[in-house]
């Protein structure tokens, strides 16, 4: 596994493209790994592109959910404990699903965990969104796959643009009876072309 987490790290190194002069950035970073939709993803000082992150995140990830989800879902806010969020990245998230994160400086501030053929966890603080942090997240996943599906709920305005705007088409509308929070949702699916 560590030669392909490697060689994907190669290939998204080579698509990356930064421009410094005198230590800062003169301008935006573009990852593009699909020539048809590329990221712009201005980094801020400090900040680096997603990296394969580890078991030893989990803790970090775990309060990345729980801030963005209580932030842009507050009608769902308290559903889980942070101790309950903790356990189920180090046991669930990080045992079935390879977790990508970006980060400024030490601090994780945006992760993508996804499997074969979907996208699980896409999150991103809130004051960080809206820098390309969340595209360039979903390109690695992209990359990797022709073939993605996720679930967001019907409500989430906000995230279902952003999938729109990465060219993923509405599947499948629930009323919410099959998953845990019993709010209605969407399935996402996105095919490269």
């Amino acid at each position: 596994m560590d030669g392909f987490v490697s060689a994907v790290s190669a290939e998204l190194d080579k698509r990356l493209f930064v421009s410094e002069i005198g230590g800062s950035l003169r301008e935006p970073t573009r990852l593009g790994v699909r020539g048809d939709c590329e990221a712009l993803i201005d980094l801020i000082p400090g900040s680096m592109p997603p990296k394969r992150i580890a078991i030893s995140d989990a803790e970090s990830a775990a309060k990345v959910l729980r801030a963005t989800f209580d932030d842009r879902l507050p009608w769902l806010a308290g559903l889980h404990t942070p101790e309950e969020d903790r356990w189920y990245f180090a046991n669930v998230v990080f045992n079935e699903c390879e977790v990508w994160g970006s980060f400024d400086g030490d601090d994780l501030i945006g992760f993508i965990a996804f499997r074969q053929g979907w996208v699980d966890q896409l999150y991103v603080l809130p004051d960080q969104q809206g820098r390309g942090i969340g595209g360039a997240l979903l390109d690695v996943a992209q990359t990797l796959f022709s073939e993605l599906q996720l679930w967001t709920f019907q409500r989430n305005n906000a995230a279902r643009e952003f999938y729109e705007r990465r060219g993923f088409v509405a599947a499948e509308l629930t009323d919410g009876l099959r998953n845990e929070e019993r709010e209605p949702d969407v399935r996402y699916v996105w095919r490269r072309s």
